[in-house]
């Protein structure tokens, strides 16, 4: 008759035995940000701010310089994503560029606290 003690040590044994024996689950590969080319966002492009009731030009060149109805604006790039493209003024406000899976679709000037719809370029 086997005692307590050694009961609950095959026990213990087994069960760590099974565990250990186990196939692991296989990591997930963790998500690399795909690169996102800033051609994606170049181009000129139409929004019309109706507050006021004017239409701009916002022009982003391929090195991610951009100008308000020709006038450069003093900007850095804080990130770039296949939705958003982020600047920063030198006042510290964000410039957001989102996009869908085909153009830039939205700006949102933070210093404004307004969205506005880019339209299809008509320059």
């Amino acid at each position: 008759m086997k005692s307590k003690n050694s009961e609950l040590a095959s026990g213990l044994f087994s069960q760590l035995k099974r565990r250990v024996s186990r196939k692991p689950h296989p990591v997930k590969p963790q998500h690399k940000a795909t690169e996102v080319s800033p051609l994606f966002y170049s181009g000129v492009w139409v929004y019309v701010d109706e507050l006021h009731n004017r239409k701009h030009l916002l022009e982003v060149r391929p090195d991610l310089s951009i100008a308000i109805d020709h006038q450069p604006l003093q900007v850095r790039v804080k990130s770039m994503t296949n939705e958003k493209l982020i600047f920063v003024d030198k006042f510290g406000y964000e410039l957001v560029l989102s996009a869908n899976d085909k153009q830039p679709t939205h700006l949102f000037d933070e210093a404004d606290n307004q969205d506005y719809l880019i339209l299809i370029n008509e320059h």
